[in-house]
């Protein structure tokens, strides 16, 4: 996979891990019997520690330093982290943990089920229930499209756990030289319970061919040239299938030198392309403008996603999803 991205300049790829379908597994960190995260003596590692969340679509991405007990505390991140994607994850045909497509509830008793039909890149939604009716579909007489709108229930998740399920991700793949940089870091991500004072935990989320994504992930660490350089010392971006997520990795100290940022003051416009697909094309996924998200709240709030919007074709059989998000 390849990471196209402008950022005129001011950063460089640090690191970049990415698999794909049909890809070779990848291993970060190394098998010194020693746990980044929590570097407690004699820690087991019996369990298959992914990298990346397995229900987010990762099969290939793995961890070599991540203990058991390390790995069952960030299971309760990543939980949030999928509970409040689901909406995407079905939408976009993630496969999770036994390689099941994930499926989604809309409102009363609609649900939205995603499966493959067998054939390479062709892919089918289910959806039924009776409060269907009350959407759509409606024919849009300028463009001759198909408009329906599915709405959403307000499926609760841990915006803050959520945000240190993205955080764990990002430390996972810090090269050995800026792990001092980051010891806070990891302290913050031992505690779940912890009542530290984060008015804004900014999340720049974006989204790219819904519906029909390719099975794949990506975690990339961006690093600034210059260090005085007023922005984040290292940005963190994960992708899989339709979806991206950005963050700043929180240093020590590194940003000292920067006056509060307002939200939504990094949005990087994002693209990864998949050299190569079983036709041997190549297949580029361009994500939208970043919308700013705070999960810096402890209590459960509703997923960000109130409906999808359906457009379809009936004569070409082209079909594309839209979020749209509450409030």
């Amino acid at each position: 996979m390849r990471i196209d991205v402008n950022v005129d300049g001011r950063y460089d790829i640090l690191r970049s891990v990415s698999a794909s379908v049909g890809g070779k597994k990848e291993y970060v960190g190394t098998s010194k019997g020693v746990c980044r995260f929590c570097e407690v003596d004699s820690p087991t590692f019996k369990q298959c520690s992914h990298t990346f969340p397995e229900a987010l679509g990762n099969k290939w991405v793995f961890s070599r330093d991540e203990c058991d007990c390390c790995n069952a505390l960030f299971s309760k991140y990543e939980t949030a982290l999928v509970d409040c994607l689901k909406p995407l994850l079905t939408m976009g045909g993630v496969k999770g943990k036994k390689r099941i497509p994930q499926s989604g509830r809309t409102l009363g008793s609609t649900y939205i089920k995603h499966s493959n039909s067998g054939e390479p890149r062709r892919q089918s939604w289910h959806c039924k229930g009776e409060s269907l009716s009350d959407y759509g579909p409606r024919l849009d007489q300028k463009t001759g499209l198909m408009d329906m709108k599915l709405p959403i229930p307000e499926i609760p998740f841990v915006p803050r756990y959520a945000y240190k399920a993205l955080a764990k991700m990002g430390y996972a793949l810090l090269p050995d030289d800026e792990l001092k940089n980051y010891a806070m870091l990891k302290d913050w991500l031992q505690n779940p319970k912890d009542q530290l004072n984060f008015p804004i935990l900014d999340v720049q989320l974006s989204f790219a061919s819904i519906g029909n994504a390719p099975s794949t992930v990506s975690g990339v660490l961006l690093r600034r040239t210059d260090s005085a350089d007023e922005i984040p010392h290292i940005l963190f971006i994960f992708s899989a299938g339709s979806i991206c997520l950005q963050i700043d990795l929180m240093s020590d100290h590194l940003e000292d030198h920067i006056s509060l940022m307002p939200a939504g003051f990094v949005k990087l416009r994002w693209t990864s392309v998949i050299e190569g697909d079983q036709e041997g094309k190549a297949i580029k996924l361009t994500y939208s403008e970043p919308v700013t998200l705070n999960w810096n709240s402890s209590d459960p709030s509703p997923q960000p996603i109130e409906s999808m919007n359906l457009k379809f074709n009936p004569i070409t059989r082209v079909a594309s999803f839209h979020p749209n998000l509450r409030g």
